[in-house]
């Protein structure tokens, strides 16, 4: 987990809360898919996770290209058209188990949101292989207020990237509805992203 010193550089206070209980007052999101079968598959969607894969796969630019470490600093490109930007990151803790692997970051100042994104890979008794995203944000900078609506549909979109990234093939599925439902999920029912507001928090414990 995050030092008590680092803890200062958040901005946000609820430091390392995807890995308990979502705090109250943000608005949610949580991710799942169903990669397939076996310890390889695992494994390799764990070093996709921990070398930053999953970002760099839906199209982010790294300032930092060195695997993930706890409490290491990052910035992520965001380029969209005209719009460009960098967002400020941080490791908050790294999940290194035999049936666990991923890392969540929490934001700096800078980020155009407020809040702290975690991304896990799984694996059960019977070999199934599961990733999973959380996260918890609110707006932080002035256009991602102005823009919160888009800001979510950008989210989602970006979020059925992550879950193609962490392994092929990528999901088939509706780009409109996967973008702006607030539960969409692919038509093979292997996957699913669900997002709500601040008054959906007891749908997202």
């Amino acid at each position: 987990m995050a030092t008590e010193q680092s803890r200062s550089l958040f901005t946000y206070l609820e430091v390392g809360a995807t890995a308990t209980l979502l705090p109250k007052g943000y608005d949610y999101l949580q991710a799942k898919r169903n990669v397939g079968l076996g310890q390889h598959l695992f494994e390799e969607c764990g070093n996709t996770i921990l070398n930053w894969g999953v970002q760099k796969g839906a199209g982010f630019r790294l300032e930092n290209n060195e695997p993930v470490k706890n409490n290491a600093q990052n910035r992520l490109g965001l380029h969209w058209g005209p719009f460009k930007t960098w967002a400020a990151c941080q490791v908050v803790y790294v999940v290194d188990e035999p049936n666990r692997k991923g890392f969540a970051y929490g934001t700096l100042p800078g980020h155009p949101e407020r809040g702290e994104e975690r991304f896990i890979v799984s694996i059960d008794a019977v070999g199934t292989v599961t990733f999973e995203i959380t996260a918890f944000s609110k707006p932080a900078r002035w256009f991602a207020k102005l823009g919160s609506p888009t800001l979510r549909f950008l989210q989602q979109h970006v979020t059925w990237k992550y879950l193609d990234a962490v392994h092929p093939p990528k999901i088939k599925r509706n780009m409109v509805l996967a973008a702006i439902k607030r539960t969409y999920v692919s038509p093979d029912n292997g996957s699913w992203v669900k997002t709500g507001g601040q008054k959906s928090h007891s749908h997202f414990k």
